[in-house]
């Protein structure tokens, strides 16, 4: 006579079943019960102890759920403020734009060998950096004018002063303030004996360089 091993209760330490496949669940003395698991899935727990396997969404989704229904996945929620305790950061924005070079008086005729510019603003502060290089410029006259971003807006007549490097530009340091119109920015700082001028067109050469950075409140 062959010999039939005995299925242990769970309360004698077995599972109550012969055959288990997929994830075990139970609950005091119940049988041990086998739940499947979808492939790549994702395991959460449901009413009377029960696990169940969610199948994983598309790229760039995340799971949410109540304690009263299912979890599910959905797009990805956007990020509108960030609370740091007494304050809210409601912005953070990057971006950048084309800064060209005209006169206070009349236009230069300019060829670029570098244009750029870039910003990134955080809350209500703006910080920019502008680098410039010529390859070639003629004509125009008066001070020298560097266009600012659309947007951010920049404020009128502010004084910003940050790093700046100039490359042949008829100008001494050791500093540059660069000092906003509504739509230009004009570089400050000493020349010579003058003391403190504004850099004019008739200072710049067709290998200048003027690379910058300022922050200011938008």
């Amino acid at each position: 006579m062959s010999y039939k091993p005995k299925i242990l209760t769970v309360s004698e330490g077995g599972t109550g079943v012969n055959t288990l496949t997929g994830v075990l669940t139970g609950a005091t003395t119940a049988n041990i019960t086998a739940n499947a698991v979808t492939a790549n899935g994702v395991l959460y727990g449901g009413a009377s102890n029960a696990v169940s396997s969610l199948s994983a969404a598309s790229a760039s989704t995340v799971m949410v759920g109540t304690s009263a229904s299912a979890p599910s996945f959905s797009s990805a929620p956007v990020v509108t403020s960030i609370n740091l305790g007494n304050t809210s950061l409601s912005t953070y924005l990057q971006g950048t734009y084309t800064p060209a070079i005209t006169g206070s008086v009349s236009n230069p005729t300019v060829g670029y060998t570098t244009q750029t510019g870039s910003w990134t603003k955080i809350g209500n502060r703006v910080f920019l950096h502008v680098k410039i290089e010529l390859s070639s410029i003629s004509g125009g006259s008066g001070n020298l004018q560097i266009s600012v971003p659309a947007s951010p807006s920049v404020p009128v007549s502010q004084t910003n002063v940050g790093p700046c490097y100039l490359d042949n530009v008829t100008f001494i340091g050791p500093f540059v303030n660069a000092r906003t119109s509504p739509t230009v920015f004009t570089l400050q700082g000493i020349r010579s004996a003058l003391g403190s001028v504004v850099v004019q067109i008739s200072d710049l050469t067709s290998s200048s360089k003027i690379n910058f950075s300022i922050e200011y409140e938008a």
